[in-house]
């Protein structure tokens, strides 16, 4: 038998999809207080939200004859036909929230319009009015919301413990206070203060509030503007990395949202710039025309479909390049010096330098000779995680590049008292501009100069009141990786002839694209011609890093090739593999002549600051962070 449910099933079915613990419930109260135009919300909970919540606004307030109307389902004064919806502006405009909360738990709910004289109280308990009565209360609405799903004890045994339950409310707080810079918010959590904005736009300040010392000073604005769009917000400088995604923000019209399209074009712009299987930090901000996206995806509103996906994608890539290019992006002393806990894989080149800052170090004597004896040896066992090779298959000098003189000099020693000028100007051809994509420099005149090598791995420049410190096998590794692009790009790789031809059957599909792309695939390098319907022979393979591709790389090479010359992302992995292995290593002697050729290279390739795992290639110290190392500065 067909039976038509009861307005309180229906309200309590509806109320799982958009109530589905406390966190949602102060979601969806906040974001009324924001539509209501407040400048301070305050929100307090207890136990996990499961017992009490309470939201007090400044807003503008319920007019008193709308109070019982709001708890009715669809009842909004955001909308009032399907058209508003390709305009919508305010964070709600279902009529679901008030409806669906109601269902579930016994609300108070006080609030004082700006012309009413005086205020009204309403109490409710599973969606029904049991009282109603004027007050005298400020201008504003309170929200107070107890015993959650205490009529729905199924959907009440699901929920976390307490502790878990205040987790994901805070969670959500740390967002709508990022969302809405100019509103004041103050969270407490079981009568205690978690934290507290000031509303006054300074997004460094409020990261600095919320996320601490760290996050603020390693971050670097953004500021980006077409016809279409406008993206603002801070981003992450290179050292400044996580291991998941969980720091990865974006806010559209002043709403957080979950964007899988925003995310892989954050991550696209950071390419090579952080480590492998760690995540960039960015809180951007978007404003775009309400008609580009739609945000009607789930009751929830946390996900938006975009009608142009590809122009989003690009217009995020070009604000993160864009950021960069006005940034000193070389990770300076202090940036690494404000992390609480100093990961030692991830900050070596820092410890080198500045071993004071070690937790133990007034626990035990430290003498200097053993301190270079422990950090050396450091040095050459994390060059490169998860590339293996034998340091004594590169004890002789390399050279950086083909064209350099294959003859060393004397290397130079750190102990020097002399040291060498290089003035770049005259003896190095490089353009001003080109130095300046990597250090901000205020005057014309460029010099730095060549101070030597330390531990055979790292060369010292003191470039005006800096030194700078470079790791020479990660700067060779992005030196040989981006020449390489390049060449790809340009179709200009040279090719090595084998002696015995690879017989090679690829996929239907692959086998397709290859015959289509002959030509261009000779312009890489390759020398191939189909066999019967089903092979290919092999008889030349691209010539990179100063030998030719083996037959296994080849094969997959061309199994993944496909006509629009962008490098599969699995081989770019190999191309960073094969870069890294044929870079001169760690612990291996050059010469200053090879460095400066080095150096020459370097400040002309798009990314100067990172090899392309990620790993810094130069390590910024301050003339005054020795100096206060010195005690000249207090």
């Amino acid at each position: 038998m067909i039976k038509i449910l009861d307005t309180l099933t229906i309200n309590q079915i509806a109320a799982g999809e958009v109530i589905e613990r406390p966190a949602s419930v102060i979601k969806e109260l906040v974001e009324n207080s924001i539509d209501a135009k407040a400048s301070s919300i305050t929100v307090e909970i207890k136990n996990g939200g499961i017992d009490l919540m309470r939201v007090t606004d400044n807003g503008e307030g319920f007019q008193l004859d709308e109070m019982e109307i709001a708890f009715i389902k669809h009842a909004t004064s955001k909308i009032e036909c399907t058209k508003d919806l390709e305009s919508v502006l305010t964070m709600g405009f279902r009529g679901e929230a008030l409806s669906s909360i109601s269902s579930i738990s016994k609300i108070q709910l006080a609030s004082k319009n700006i012309d009413s004289i005086v205020g009204k109280k309403i109490e409710l308990i599973a969606g029904k009015v049991i009282n109603s009565i004027e007050i005298s209360v400020s201008q504003g609405t309170t929200f107070i919301v107890k015993d959650l799903f205490f009529n729905v004890p199924a959907r009440k045994a699901f929920l976390k413990s307490n502790g878990k339950e205040a987790s994901k409310i805070t969670d959500i707080m740390y967002k709508l206070a990022l969302a809405n810079p100019k509103i004041a918010f103050k969270y407490f959590k079981d009568d205690k203060l978690i934290f507290q904005t000031r509303g006054n736009s300074d997004l460094k300040e409020l990261i600095f509030n919320l996320y601490g010392k760290e996050m603020s000073v390693c971050t670097t604005p953004v500021c980006y503007k077409n016809e279409n769009i406008e993206i603002t917000g801070r981003i992450g400088k290179l050292m400044l990395s996580k291991s998941n995604r969980n720091f990865e923000l974006f806010f559209i019209n002043g709403r957080y949202l979950i964007s899988k399209i925003l995310s892989s074009a954050l991550e696209e712009a950071y390419k090579t710039f952080t480590m492998i299987n760690k995540f960039p930090v960015a809180f951007l901000y978007i404003k775009m025309p309400t008609n580009e996206l739609d945000i009607n995806v789930h009751p929830a509103k946390l996900e938006a479909r975009f009608k142009n996906e590809d122009e989003i994608a690009l217009n995020i890539i070009n604000a993160i390049k864009e950021s960069f290019q006005n940034t000193d992006l070389i990770p300076t002393l202090k940036e690494t010096l404000y992390k609480p806990k100093i990961n030692k894989l991830e900050h070596m080149q820092i410890e080198l330098l500045y071993p004071a800052i070690k937790p133990d170090v007034e626990k035990k004597e430290l003498k200097f000779t053993d301190l270079i004896k422990e950090q050396a040896t450091e040095v050459v066992a994390v060059a490169d995680p998860g590339i293996e090779y034998n340091i004594n298959e590169h004890k002789k000098i390399h050279p950086i590049i083909d064209e350099m003189p294959t003859k060393s000099t004397e290397n130079i020693q750190i102990e020097q008292i002399q040291l060498e000028t290089f003035p770049s100007k005259s003896s190095i051809n490089i353009s001003q501009s080109a130095i300046k994509k990597v250090i901000k420099i205020p005057q014309e005149g460029i010099d730095y100069f060549l101070l030597g090598q330390i531990f055979e791995t790292y060369w010292l420049i003191k470039f005006g009141d800096k030194v700078l410190i470079m790791d020479q096998h990660a700067a060779h590794e992005r030196v040989m990786y981006e020449k390489f692009l390049e060449d790809f790009k340009n179709s200009v790789i040279s090719s090595q002839q084998l002696l015995s031809p690879i017989i090679f059957r690829p996929s239907p599909f692959s086998l397709c694209i290859i015959e289509e792309n002959l030509v261009l695939l000779e312009r890489l390098g390759f020398e191939l011609e189909t066999l019967g319907e089903l092979d290919v022979i092999i008889r030349g393979v691209p010539f990179i890093f100063n030998k030719p591709m083996n037959e296994n790389q080849a094969k997959e090479f061309l199994e993944n090739f496909s006509s629009n010359k962008q490098i599969p992302l699995q081989d770019e992995e190999k191309i960073i593999g094969m870069a890294c292995k044929a870079a001169i290593k760690g612990n291996n002697k050059i010469d200053a002549t090879e460095c400066k050729k080095l150096i020459e290279k370097l400040l002309l390739v798009n990314n100067p600051y990172s090899c392309p795992h990620g790993r810094p290639i130069l390590i910024s110290i301050e003339k005054e962070d020795i100096e206060k190392l010195f005690k000249r500065i207090v």
